[in-house]
């Protein structure tokens, strides 16, 4: 999965994290369909040009300082199709661990997200 926003640099906390949850979601469903859960998928998550985006996120804004964001998760098709938000959440942090955004932030940030989608965390 590769990524270039298409104007300015500033990425959306809440539209990224349904980014991801979608294709993990992609991911799962379609080996689990291949009659093959025990594969093992390797999502590698690449931001191009990422030096001075900034990451909104609700509380906080994250900005990046390096030249490329990459990041992966490795898991069974199973584990994948069985907790899409959980490992779409993993990708997230990873992310937003290069915006500097982690720990109590990215909680928080999730946490406000996840009220206004209606669906509330932890």
């Amino acid at each position: 999965i590769r990524f270039v926003p298409d104007s300015g640099k500033r990425l959306e906390f809440g539209s990224l994290r349904q980014m991801m949850l979608g294709a993990v979601e992609f991911a799962g469903k379609l080996y689990a369909s291949l009659d093959d859960p025990d594969e093992m998928l390797t999502l590698n998550l690449t931001l191009g040009d990422a030096d001075g985006w900034q990451l909104a996120a609700p509380g906080r804004n994250g900005f990046c300082h390096i030249s490329e964001i990459a990041v992966e998760l490795r898991r069974s098709a199973a584990d994948l199709a069985a907790a899409p938000l959980r490992h779409a959440e993993k990708l997230l942090e990873n992310v937003c661990e290069r915006f500097n955004l982690s720990g109590r932030d990215f909680a928080a940030a999730l946490n406000a997200v996840a009220d206004v989608a209606g669906k509330g965390r932890r």
